[in-house]
């Protein structure tokens, strides 16, 4: 699955939002347990340091997403999104759940969000 940052993610409404990737972690992983779906921001959250974004989806958000709360993960796997966690910490990041879809659309309607993000940059 492609993944990029973007500055522009305005236009889209999220079905969930969580305001601190850092304070709503439990609730992030439990509501989002054994759900597919496309994410804002790893498995993505807004940068609130320089508003980028970055798009991704998963078959499991919640494990997905999880991977980004693991320090080993973060420095074994080097991505701009991990490079961001690790410098600027979860505090400043929020998590969206663009939508929650079956596993077997996940690669087309992440590339959605991707083509509706580029178009506004």
């Amino acid at each position: 699955m492609k993944n990029i940052f973007t500055n522009n993610p305005s236009s889209i409404i999220p079905v969930k939002s969580y305001s601190n990737a850092f304070i709503n972690k439990n609730a992030i992983l439990l509501e989002n347990k054994n759900k597919s779906g496309i994410y804002l921001t790893p498995g993505v959250r807004i940068n609130k340091l320089n508003g980028n974004s970055y798009v991704g989806g998963g078959l499991n958000l919640a494990k997905r997403v999880g991977d980004y709360y693991k320090e080993s993960e973060l420095k074994r796997n080097p991505r701009p999104i991990h490079a961001a966690l690790l410098k600027h910490g979860h505090t400043n990041f929020t998590l969206e759940i663009l939508e929650y879809c079956k596993a077997d659309e996940l690669i087309k309607r992440e590339q959605h969000y991707l083509d509706r993000l580029c178009s506004q940059t």
